[in-house]
C-alpha cells in the first residue's frame, strides 16, 4: 500500500482479468515515530496513510 506502482499494477492486473467485484476493504495505515523514506521518494507514514487508500 505504500507503493503506488505497486497498487497501480494490482489494479491493471485486476481489472484485465475481469472478474466480477463484490467487495472491497481497504484499511490501511502505520504510525512510523522515525522517518523512513520509500523508494526515495515518499516518507513511509505520508505514504502508507495517504497515498494507498
Amino acid at each position: 500500500m505504500s507503493k503506488p506502482q505497486d497498487v497501480f499494477a494490482f489494479t491493471k492486473q485486476f481489472v484485465d482479468s475481469k472478474k466480477p467485484l463484490n467487495v472491497l476493504c481497504n484499511n490501511s495505515g502505520c504510525m512510523i515515530n522515525e522517518r523512513q523514506m520509500i523508494n526515495d521518494e515518499h516518507e513511509a507514514n505520508f505514504a502508507t496513510n495517504t497515498l494507498g487508500t
